[in-house]
Parts: C-alpha cells; structure tokens; sequence
C-alpha cells in the first residue's frame, strides 16, 4: 500500500509541473473514544492512537466565477504511543485521499487570480477561507505488547472540518496556516477482540472498533506555476 501511495504522489507531482499545486504539513492530536487505556499509575486513561505529524500534495483548481476551490489531496501520516510507565506502544499510519474544498466567505465572488500576492481588496476579506474535507483512509496499526506485535488493517472514511487564511508571498507562492478537525466514525482493529484475559494484547480494551476525532494546526505552501511561463 505505500508503495501505490509514493506511485501516486510521483505521478502527481508529474501531472502538477507546470499547474497549480500545494505541500502541507501538520501536526495531530488524537483521541480514540471507545480506545482508552488504563494507566498503570492510576492517573487518567491514555487513548490507544496517539498523536503525530503529517505531510500531504495536493492538486489546486476552481469554479470559474466563484471562490469554491478544491485541493484534492494525498495525504501520509504517523501517530505514536508510548504512555510512562507503560508495557505496551503503538504506531499506527494513515496513507489517505482528501478531497478539500476552501470556501472563501467573504470573497465568495472574488476575482480568478486568487490567491496571489497582486490580489487587491482588504486582507481579511480575500484570505480567510472555511474548508471540508470529506476523506478515505488506509489505516495500518501495529501494536507491541511485551515483545509480541499485533497488527491490523482497515479501510476508514472521515469528514474534516478546518479554517485558514491565506498569506501571499509573490504571484507564485502562497503559504496558508490552518487549524481543524477530523472525525472518522468508525476504525477498527479487529486483533482488540483478543485484549480479554490474560492473553496479549491484554489493554482492556473490549471494543474493536472506535470512533476517532483528530485536532491538527499546520501550513500549506501553494505553488502557481502557471504564473511562471
């Protein structure tokens, strides 16, 4: 499967050479509702999936008369856990498809050259944007419970919600700090079903399905290559 997601980003950015195409990265904070799991301190639950960083590409265009824009993306992300004074670590990756769209609020009717830095008009009105992202992600997860490895696979769908604001640097660079969130309904780790007893992965844990919410701040560096000819 990372081998098909590297494929991909090759040929994007093969597609992207002289378009208009963006990089982002960002940092996550995770929190596994039905995952949560007791300390040996006695302090408060840790969540299963932990937190980490991402990086993405994206492919940029627009409706024509409107500040609707869509940034199909490919996105990779790692998340660790490795509570104190715990018998057990996690990483789990994330190899995933987003389909972005930025609403531009108070521009909805701007003009075509959005965003670049030759925009005129106030700051704030041709900046902020609101943008959803509905996405599908291949979630790998591997546990290690006292020298022995559990892992699972899954196929999860999830809806992001975030704002930003653009930050014109030239006509062909835009840098976009952004702050949202993700939820994904339901992921499962099917190898959980065994986490009763005394047999490993013993986390009382007895769900083997959860849902997830992701809280992530970052930046996105779009490129307009199409102002560079």
């Amino acid at each position: 499967m990372r081998k098909v997601f590297m494929l991909g980003i090759c040929l994007f950015f093969a597609f992207s050479a002289s378009a208009q195409f963006g990089v982002k990265g960002s940092y996550h904070f995770s929190d596994a509702a039905d995952w949560q799991v007791p300390t040996n301190n006695g302090s408060n639950p840790e969540s299963l999936i932990g937190n980490g960083w991402s990086v993405g590409v994206d492919y940029w265009f627009r409706l024509k008369n409107y500040r609707m824009e869509f940034l199909p993306e490919l996105n990779f992300s790692q998340l660790n856990q490795s509570p104190d004074n715990a018998d057990w670590s996690n990483q789990v990756t994330f190899s995933s498809f987003f389909f972005n769209t930025n609403i531009y609020l108070f521009d909805f009717k701007g003009d075509c050259d959005c965003p670049t830095f030759s925009k005129q008009g106030p700051t704030l009105d041709k900046g902020f944007f609101l943008q959803v992202s509905p996405g599908l992600t291949f979630a790998q997860s591997e546990i290690d419970f006292n020298g022995n490895t559990f892992k699972a696979d899954d196929l999860a769908f999830s809806i992001g919600l975030g704002a930003g604001f653009d930050l014109g640097v030239s006509d062909l660079v835009t840098v976009s700090p952004m702050a949202g969130f993700r939820y994904f309904p339901s992921i499962s780790w099917d190898s959980l079903e065994e986490s009763t007893g005394d047999e490993p992965p013993n986390l009382e844990v007895e769900e083997a399905s959860s849902s997830l919410t992701q809280w992530y701040a970052g930046v996105r560096i779009g490129f307009r290559l199409d102002y560079g000819y």
